[in-house]
């Protein structure tokens, strides 16, 4: 009997263990497969970019990008990064930089990167300006002048106009002219109109050109020498015409003034026929240079010459006005008036 109660015990004992260990096994697969996900820092981001100009898609270095608190500056290569930003709708990003306008978007992060491809419009204004003669202080006209990649001719007045120029923090500008010394200039456009007074130094003296001008026209004349006569009509324009005005009139219905280009040839056959002898002297020169390519001369010009039929003498003053123009790299006549005129036969 004693010993049947022991063994019912052990059985009893050994039963309530087997359970006890079952519930424990159980329990602990349930804490395993319901265990909760850590989410920790999974509510920020990090975005990142590239700021580039709009017109020339090259990179803009040093352009401040701000984004809530917030601000790094671009790198050589245009890019940015802004890390550790929560997730966020419709927040303004801003980019700034020097001579472009400012760009300003809204933006939603709601991703772990988030990459931004930005362009910026520079800011732009108006160049102009006035080109002169450096001694004369008039202005040049037909002077080409050069800004960024854009060239223009200057007009009447010497005034010249670039529009949309982007902002700079150096520009060059460049005036080219046959008859003056290059001119270069480099200036900062951060405004929305930039004025430039800009004078050009002539490669050469007009009055000196013009004097030595005179001199050989009254050697050829006085040559009177026919070989001569193609060269004296050399250096009248064909453009060229006598005033209309009565004393004028009188000279070229005597033969001495040509009233046109096609008439410089015959006048001045004329007179190499009708004279043994002539001299030419240009006095009392008066000179109004207007720039490197235009000039008047206001002169006494006084002739002697023997008739070579009755070698009779004669001499002539005359007042005369004479307008020049450089025609390429020669200077021409273009006007002659006579202002008042005295024979003595």
């Amino acid at each position: 009997m004693q010993v049947f109660l022991s063994k019912h015990l052990i059985l009893t004992s050994l039963l309530l263990l087997f359970v006890l260990l079952g519930c424990g096994t159980d329990d602990g697969d349930n804490v395993d497969t319901k265990m909760p996900v850590q989410t920790g820092s999974s509510n920020t981001g990090v975005i990142t970019g590239t700021v580039k100009d709009f017109n020339t898609d090259l990179p803009i270095s040093d352009a401040v990008v701000k984004f809530l608190d917030k601000e790094v500056k671009t790198d050589t290569e245009g890019k940015f990064t802004l890390s550790e930003i929560p997730y966020i709708e419709n927040q303004k990003l801003i980019v700034e930089v020097k001579f472009y306008e400012t760009y300003s978007k809204a933006i939603t992060l709601n991703q772990k990167q988030l990459t931004l491809n930005i362009t910026l419009t520079p800011l732009t204004g108006t160049v102009s300006g006035t080109v002169k003669d450096a001694q004369t202080k008039n202005p040049i006209p037909g002077s080409t002048v050069s800004l960024f990649g854009k060239e223009v001719n200057t007009e009447a007045d010497g005034g010249f106009t670039f529009f949309d120029i982007p902002y700079a923090a150096e520009l060059e500008i460049a005036v080219l002219d046959p008859d003056y010394q290059t001119y270069t200039h480099k200036f900062v456009l951060d405004k929305d109109r930039h004025v430039l007074p800009i004078s050009l130094t002539p490669l050469h003296d007009p009055t000196d050109e013009l004097n030595a001008f005179l001199e050989n026209l009254s050697d050829l004349l006085e040559s009177l020498d026919f070989e001569n006569i193609p060269k004296i009509q050399s250096l009248f324009s064909e453009s060229y015409v006598a005033s209309d005005d009565p004393v004028t009139t009188f000279g070229v219905a005597s033969g001495v003034i040509p009233p046109n280009y096609e008439s410089v040839e015959p006048t001045f056959i004329n007179v190499f026929e009708s004279y043994s002898q002539l001299q030419f002297v240009f006095k009392d020169r008066e000179m109004t240079i207007t720039h490197a390519r235009k000039a008047a001369i206001e002169l006494l010009l006084e002739v002697d010459s023997v008739n070579a039929e009755d070698d009779g003498m004669r001499h002539l003053e005359a007042k005369c006005v004479f307008e020049f123009r450089r025609e390429e790299s020669e200077w021409k006549i273009v006007y002659w008036e006579l202002l008042n005129l005295d024979i003595r036969l």
